[in-house]
């Protein structure tokens, strides 16, 4: 989530010293950087231990980080300030060249909005964990589901064992996992009703790591997962014209993660790869292609 949101969040849902020092820093966001301990507590009618509080449990050491963290997300969103409307990208009566220019501005700001989101240490980390995976179990429900198809397919072509779990016998399958293997789920929302997140407690209980794919936002997914890698989050649920971001939000995490567990083996990888390629598509042979 960003840190502006859970500001907004603790200035809505605490009383007494969060509250006066969350709407303060709403209030003087652009003039943050400047401001001290003591500024803030004087300010906010508060306490230096009250600030040090709050900047903890925003998940800092101290208000210096704090401080750091929301100032370069500030920087970061008047950047983006002018971005393509993720929901509504373009208008009823644009040109053909606009729709065009501005597909193309959405696909590359997500791009950019999902790598800042993304944390290199827990990409590793999921690449891992698929790599030594026996089996590496996918839950998404549709559009999702077809980019889960596509990534089990890569899986597969490097010889990774991998199934996109289907809703008639999720539950059955699910019970079949082990530590051994590792769950994906791809849910936005990340709600605990969510057809792709419903079994996860299944899934902890049988001690399987779970990586998620989801939305930048508290959510139940996001509280259980092993591993969150966050999509970019500016779309509606409901009120959109198409999943536009998210595809390419989730289809780049995936991406990411392949690459990596390619990497982790890469001249083995490469190998089976190019082998069953070979096979496969021997009888599929264009002589205007190049090989």
């Amino acid at each position: 989530m960003l840190l502006i949101k859970k500001i907004e969040q603790t200035a809505v849902t605490n009383r007494g010293a969060k509250r006066e020092i969350a709407n303060y820093i709403l209030q003087n966001n652009s003039a943050l950087a400047t401001k001290t301990v003591d500024e803030i507590a004087s300010k906010t009618f508060t306490s230096k231990a009250s600030v040090v509080r709050f900047a903890k449990g925003m998940g800092f050491q101290g208000w210096r980080e704090f401080n750091l963290a929301f100032n370069q997300e500030q920087q970061y969103l008047s950047f983006h300030k002018d971005d393509v409307n993720a929901n509504y990208p373009f208008k009823k009566d644009d040109s053909l060249s606009t729709v065009i220019a501005n597909i193309n501005r959405l696909e590359v700001q997500t791009l950019e909005i999902t790598r800042y989101l993304l944390k290199p240490a827990d990409l590793l980390k999921a690449a891992k964990l698929i790599a030594s995976a026996q089996l590496t179990a996918l839950y998404a429900e549709s559009p999702n589901n077809y980019l889960a198809e596509l990534f089990k397919r890569k899986l597969l072509s490097i010889g990774k064992k991998s199934n996109v779990f289907r809703d008639d016998e999720v539950g059955l399958e699910t019970g079949t996992l082990t530590q051994e293997d590792c769950a994906i789920i791809i849910s936005y929302s990340g709600t605990e009703k969510s057809r792709a997140v419903r079994h996860i407690k299944l899934l902890l209980a049988n001690k399987v790591p779970v990586i998620a794919l989801t939305s930048n936002t508290a959510n139940f997914l996001n509280d259980h997962a092993d591993i969150s890698l966050l999509m970019a989050s500016e779309e509606n649920l409901y009120t959109k014209i198409a999943a536009f971001q998210t595809e390419t939000s989730v289809e780049f995490l995936l991406n990411l993660v392949f690459a990596l567990v390619f990497q982790l083996d890469f001249d083995n990888n490469q190998y089976y790869h190019l082998d069953s390629a070979h096979y496969l598509e021997f009888n599929r042979q264009n002589d205007s292609l190049q090989h």
